[in-house]
């Protein structure tokens, strides 16, 4: 199939090649379900995709859902691969929804490129992006999920965060970012990723920690001076009663 195919009722499609090259216009819902491969279309429309019961999608074009406002689900242990490319908003115009279980993979063309979920999504299962930068404080609909950081692909926080990450993975070419300037870690309010009792850090690879430190390397009775341009070479422990900074 090519050209072009609109879908004004709800549809199943149980086959990854089953839409051929076509762009493919969603009206109500289109739900591809056990399908593993790639499919080689472009999406508009308003309505819904869905992808369930093991499904396991890639979409073969860059840019193949910049067409499309509707809502992205991916349930059970399904899993679904995207690219964005160059042209396309930070803001995704998707509400996006990754159910415990489910994978939904972001990468971007070109330099690195920050996304930002739509109000309402909601992902519970693992996200891995690629060549994308996320800031954890800004995107609300992160929930007890599973981040996978690959090549290129950055995130950043601002203020402590907890219930939006119970795993972080950072492989090669990964960086991890703490910023704010609340000063040094430990402060209270100083951006932090509390990942619970369970919660599972796995790295691998050369990753990069990046930390906005404000004291480094002194003993203060008053912590309200600060130190700058010295090397984090120590750990810095902060007393929150007194103010005092001590290090090894």
């Amino acid at each position: 199939l090519s050209g072009s195919l609109i879908f004004e009722d709800d549809t199943v499609i149980t086959n990854a090649e089953a839409l051929g090259s076509a762009s493919v216009t969603v009206a109500n819902t289109l739900t591809v379900q056990t399908a593993d491969g790639t499919m080689q279309n472009t999406f508009n429309g308003s309505g819904s995709l869905s992808f369930v019961d093991d499904a396991d999608i890639a979409l073969g074009v860059s840019g193949a859902l910049a067409g499309f406002v509707g809502a992205i689900n991916v349930e059970d242990t399904s899993s679904l691969a995207f690219t964005r490319d160059e042209t396309e908003d930070s803001l995704l115009q998707n509400v996006v929804k990754v159910s415990d279980g489910g994978t939904l993979s972001i990468t971007s063309t070109g330099e690195t490129k920050s996304i930002i979920f739509a109000k309402e999504s909601s992902v519970t299962g693992t996200l891995s992006l690629t060549n994308t930068a996320i800031d954890l404080n800004t995107n609300e609909g992160l929930s007890n999920a599973h981040l996978v950081l690959n090549n290129s692909a950055s995130a950043v926080v601002s203020s402590p965060i907890s219930d939006k990450l119970d795993s972080l993975t950072m492989d090669d070419g990964s960086s991890l970012s703490f910023e704010s300037g609340a000063g040094t870690p430990g402060v209270v309010g100083a951006p932090i990723i509390d990942l619970g009792t369970d919660g599972t850090l796995n790295i691998s690879g050369s990753t990069t920690v990046k930390v906005d430190v404000d004291l480094v390397n002194a003993a203060y009775d008053d912590a309200s001076g600060s130190v700058t341009n010295l090397p984090l070479t120590a750990q810095d422990v902060l007393d929150g009663d007194n103010g005092y900074v001590l290090t090894n």
